[in-house]
């Protein structure tokens, strides 16, 4: 009898001394898990700060930065927008070229004051034209052609003449003068240039059939001179008078000059002749 009361008091002393151990391990472990719930919490802010972290151009503006519309008809407003302003463009574009080639030469001719001059139609001059002096003067022959009224130079330079044919099929010319001196174009005291174009056919009873130049200058960069005559010098060009000729480019081909020299060229001894480019042939 003493062995098992002996025996079941030593198994209540065990009892309590494990009971202590146990509740401190359950409070460890509570005390564990929360500290673990605290962690998970704090890796977690981070990621929570990058998601609210202030965009730049709210920043700069102070409002929401607004997102790109995928909306349809805004699109297409803005697409109808640039083709307006496209538009516009050609029209302006149109308008400035339509501006820049001048006057509409008519058959009236006569004295033209500074600016730019084109042909619309073959024209038959009723009164020769005349480049006054001061006045800068460009005719576009356009493909056309200009006639003489016959009686005179076609055209008398007094000033600063540029003839030109922009026409790619290279057409225009001026043609039909009959005087005693520059039949075709009559340079006195002031400067032709002949960047396009020909000028042929036309006849002079003195000298220089195609251009005569006198107290003047003469470029040629293009076009041509051909089949002009002149009874005494330079059938083609005839240079007097303290004058200059440049020929660049272009040719001289087919003026005669029937009495005396020159053919295609003759050129005074107290004038200036400098040839860079362009063909002398066949006069």
């Amino acid at each position: 009898m003493k062995q098992r009361m002996l025996a079941i008091l030593l198994t209540l002393l065990l009892a309590f001394s494990l009971l202590p151990a146990a509740v401190f391990a359950d409070e460890t472990s509570g005390e564990a898990d929360a500290s673990g719930e605290t962690g998970a919490a704090q890796e977690e802010e981070p990621e929570a700060s990058a998601e609210t972290e202030a965009d730049p151009a709210e920043e700069a503006s102070g409002e929401p930065a607004q997102e790109a519309s995928d909306d349809p008809a805004s699109e297409e407003a803005v697409t109808a927008s640039l083709e307006t302003e496209e538009t516009e463009a050609l029209v302006l574009g149109s308008a400035a070229l339509t501006a820049g080639e001048g006057t509409k030469l008519t058959s009236d001719g006569g004295s033209l004051s500074s600016g730019s001059y084109y042909l619309a139609s073959s024209v038959t001059l009723t009164n020769n034209i005349t480049i006054p002096s001061g006045a800068e003067v460009t005719i576009d022959l356009c493909g056309y052609t200009l006639t003489g009224a016959g009686g005179g130079s076609v055209i008398t330079v007094k000033g600063t003449l540029i003839l030109t044919d922009s026409d790619t099929s290279g057409t225009g010319k001026v043609t039909g003068g009959s005087a005693s001196f520059g039949s075709g174009v009559y340079v006195s005291g002031g400067s032709f240039t002949l960047e396009s174009g020909t000028i042929t056919g036309n006849t002079a009873t003195g000298s220089g059939g195609g251009v005569y130049v006198s107290k003047g200058s003469f470029t040629m960069k293009g076009g041509a001179i051909s089949g002009n005559t002149a009874t005494n010098h330079g059938g083609g060009v005839y240079v007097t008078t303290n004058s200059t000729f440049t020929m660049e480019g272009g040719t001289i081909t087919d003026n005669t000059a029937t009495t005396y020299s020159g053919g295609g060229v003759h050129v005074r001894s107290n004038c200036t002749f400098t040839m860079t480019g362009g063909t002398i042939s066949g006069n």
